[in-house]
């Protein structure tokens, strides 16, 4: 629910990133108005399903609001203050720790107070990584104190309806339908399953993705990756290439 992420979700309607139910619905929807829609199988998750969330050929109701629209490319926008994992904005930036002063008892009490503050602001800043899975495939990963994102690059032609994901409390499997390229493996924690869930939307780097979302049962230690096969390096930001990823 995007209401309780407290933010809208944005996407191009007719691009085919949203179940075909939501394509319909909001067609026909005025800005500001409310519907309650009812999906079947084949205008929602078919016969795959959102394992384990969303089980094969479910029926699926929704109620959808229409907060803002504005054209884009010759069809419809839907616009949010902010994206749907988070503002990020700055979080390219790297902490640098030659500009914080050390910590000496003669510091007074507001200039432990300015360290304490720059020690919390680079806790929350994302950490980001490249990592190769078995196969082969390449992908991206994203990590903050509560969340992991895995990022799977794809081309324009592929759409929801193309995405096979299962995320497991300790595993996840995301694959595209008729191509080779796969994610599956074991998890380096737990996640809340029944609360992940995936999006096709552009990944900090503006590469069109495939992004599984998923909170960590614990904020310590961190995961530094995503699969346990140790295949995922950490990279700074400014080290990520954004060059053809093979596709």
């Amino acid at each position: 629910s995007s209401y309780n992420r407290g933010a809208p979700f944005e996407f191009v309607l007719g691009a085919g990133t949203v179940i075909k139910g939501w394509e319909c619905a909001m067609s026909t929807m005025l800005e500001g108005g409310v519907a309650l829609v009812r999906c079947r199988a084949d205008y929602a998750y078919g016969s795959y399903g959102v394992r384990p969330s969303i089980k094969p050929n479910a029926t699926l109701d929704f109620e959808l609001e229409l907060v803002e629209w504005e054209d884009y490319d010759g069809g419809l926008r839907f616009v949010e203050d902010q994206d749907p994992f988070g503002d990020l904005e700055g979080a390219e930036e790297d902490w640098d720790p030659a500009g914080v002063p050390e910590l000496t008892p003669d510091l007074d009490e507001g200039e432990t107070a300015e360290l304490a503050r720059r020690a919390a602001d680079d806790a929350d800043k994302p950490r980001r990584g490249t990592a190769t899975a078995t196969g082969g495939t390449r992908y991206y990963w994203e990590e903050s104190d509560t969340t992991v994102v895995l990022s799977l690059p794809i081309p324009d032609s592929i759409g929801s309806s193309d995405v096979r994901c299962e995320v497991r409390p300790r595993a996840v499997s995301l694959a595209i339908s008729g191509r080779e390229e796969a994610v599956e493996g074991g998890l380096r924690g737990r996640v809340f399953s029944t609360d992940a869930y995936w999006i096709i939307d552009a990944d900090w780097e503006g590469r069109r993705s495939v992004q599984v979302f998923m909170d960590k049962e614990e904020m310590v230690p961190r995961w530094e990756g995503v699969l346990e096969s140790g295949a995922d390096n950490f990279v700074s930001v400014d080290d990520l290439a954004t060059g053809d990823d093979s596709w």
